[in-house]
């Protein structure tokens, strides 16, 4: 029988996550946006992707529903989000976006 790991509110987690091309194409965006203002805080803006990757993971059901079953988590120490699909063993990364619009990374429509 299948041990499944529960955080804990007794949700399962670590969840399979998908990437959907436009959301990788954002975040290499934004990593080249931030590598060219200053050394390495294109390094740490995929370290706090990274880290958000893992909570979506372990916390899935926590983050607010946008819309129908979409929801939206934030990303620390930069004004960017992530909207995301929970399914049966899976959760689906649509797009890495930028809060702020305008000019602040400028990533592509």
């Amino acid at each position: 029988m299948e041990t499944i790991e529960k955080n804990d509110f007794g949700q399962k987690i670590n969840y399979d996550l998908l990437l959907r091309p436009q959301s990788l194409f954002d975040i290499e965006e934004a990593y080249l946006w931030y590598e060219g203002k200053e050394k390495n805080s294109g390094l740490e803006f995929i370290e706090q992707i990274e880290t958000s990757f893992e909570r979506v993971r372990s916390y899935p059901f926590s983050y607010q529903i946008i819309k129908k079953k979409l929801r939206r988590a934030l990303v620390k120490k930069f004004p960017f989000g992530i909207f995301l699909k929970i399914r049966e063993e899976e959760i689906l990364i649509f797009v890495v976006f930028n809060r702020l619009g305008l000019n602040s990374p400028p990533l592509a429509a």
